[in-house]
């Protein structure tokens, strides 16, 4: 469930957008709550 994307392009120097911040949390979350449903 890799997905990469050109996010670089989104992200400036100086701030790093909360968009950004959201959706690698969520995707963490997600990938997390998937691996511990796989265990049990």
């Amino acid at each position: 469930m890799a997905t990469e994307t050109p996010i670089v392009k989104l992200v400036s120097r100086n701030s790093i957008p909360i968009d950004y911040v959201l959706n690698r949390l969520q995707e963490i979350t997600v990938l997390r709550i998937l691996d511990i449903l796989g265990t049990l």
